[in-house]
């Protein structure tokens, strides 16, 4: 059935061929087979990966990580992928489901005769799973290739996030499957995403949210969201259909994908960062405290944690990028109160939930800047950490 969808299966299957056979060689970006590229030799440059195996599939590899693979994976499209309007093309899916994108993938490998090409990261201490990133390529017009990726994350916390946000940043076009995904992880997924194409490293240029036609409120939700002008943001109402009818809608998007607004290139921060050692020093007395969980200074404009620290072991440590990137989002919805009813700047900001209780400071003179103390609210002295919140935010002004 799918081969309708790509016109004359043999020619399709010959330029498979000549795809696959290029994939031993060198391909458009200069990439040598998807599991021979540089993000996989990034161990000759001192990066986190240094042992990577064949398994059974021949198409698919293991990768031992040993630091962060996202960070790789950024550095590699970096260089490869600077310019987009000459880099390969490439479309990215997101799938919270882990069904809907894998079966399209296969499907498409089935009608084209490419193979689906798989990476397991995996991390080399536990030889947990950490992701399994996939590609397969299709035609899109003369003898250009489409590279359609997928990322399936195991990694918990801020990890799983930023694997699958180092595939898209570098894409031309991104669609996010939402169909049948639980409201509270869609919000939660939509507010990561609001604040990750906001970051210096997003270039792709057009994100797209497929979901169903019933599903209005999360739609109006994305369609309200303050989404930055370098960004085009599509909603596309997709009725729930198999991969036939996925992939329709995933080519007339990408065929249409010109008329989206052309991206502008990210402005770097205006504001200098503190020093990183002054910073860390003052959150590492912070955290000592007792009843204090984790102290962090975050950067409330990309919700993104630049530097934290927690006295808790490993297994009971918060998970303070997640809750930077919360408090962010509070702390700019407080700011936007603020402005409305013609108040100065929200200079702090308090959430207590049951034991818990979260105070963040915003850092004078240094705008979208904050510090955060996590709280244990039985235990804590709240009147000294909000003071010592003020030293280090006098200290870092």
């Amino acid at each position: 059935m799918l081969a309708s969808l790509f016109g004359d299966i043999a020619t399709l299957r010959q330029q498979a061929a000549r795809s696959t056979a290029a994939a031993d060689g060198a391909d458009a970006d200069g990439e040598h087979g998807f599991a021979q590229t540089a993000v996989l030799e990034e161990a000759a440059d001192g990066a986190p990966f240094n042992v990577h195996a064949k398994v059974g599939d021949p198409h698919a590899e293991n990768l031992f990580v040993t630091g962060s693979p996202a960070q790789a994976i950024r550095d590699h499209f970096r260089r490869t992928r600077a310019d987009l309007d000459s880099a390969s093309h490439m479309l990215s899916l997101l799938d919270l489901s882990r069904q809907r994108a894998a079966a399209l993938l296969n499907a498409l490998s089935d009608t084209t005769g490419a193979p689906v090409e798989r990476l397991h990261l995996r991390e080399q201490a536990t030889l947990l799973t950490l992701a399994t990133i996939e590609r397969t390529t299709v035609p899109c017009g003369g003898r250009n290739l489409l590279k359609v990726y997928h990322a399936d994350t195991r990694a918990a916390g801020a990890e799983e996030a930023e694997i699958a946000c180092a595939l898209m940043e570098r894409s031309q076009l991104t669609a996010v499957l939402l169909e049948g995904v639980p409201v509270d992880i869609a919000v939660l997924l939509l507010e990561r995403l609001e604040a990750a194409v906001r970051l210096s490293t997003w270039r792709c240029p057009l994100l797209v949210f497929l979901l169903a036609e019933r599903e209005q409120g999360l739609a109006a939700r994305i369609r309200s969201m303050a989404w930055p002008a370098s960004v085009h943001v599509k909603v596309v109402g997709e009725p729930g259909r198999g991969p036939s009818g996925l992939w329709n809608t995933l080519r007339d998007l990408w065929d249409t994908r010109l008329q989206a607004s052309p991206a502008v290139p990210a402005v770097a921060r205006a504001v200098e960062l503190p020093d990183p050692a002054i910073a860390a020093g003052l959150l590492a007395v912070l955290a000592q405290d007792e009843g204090v969980h984790g102290a962090a200074l975050v950067d409330g404009a990309a919700g993104v944690l630049l530097a934290g620290e927690t006295a808790l072991p490993k297994g009971l440590a918060p998970d303070l990028a997640r809750a930077a990137l919360a408090c962010s989002l509070a702390l700019r919805g407080q700011q936007h109160a603020a402005r409305t009813m013609g108040l100065p700047p929200v200079d702090e900001l308090s959430v207590t939930a049951g034991e818990h209780q979260h105070i963040v400071r915003a850092v004078a003179g240094r705008p979208g800047l904050f510090l955060l103390a996590l709280l244990d609210r039985k235990r804590a002295n709240v009147a000294t950490v909000r003071l010592k919140l003020r030293e280090a935010e006098r200290r870092l002004a």
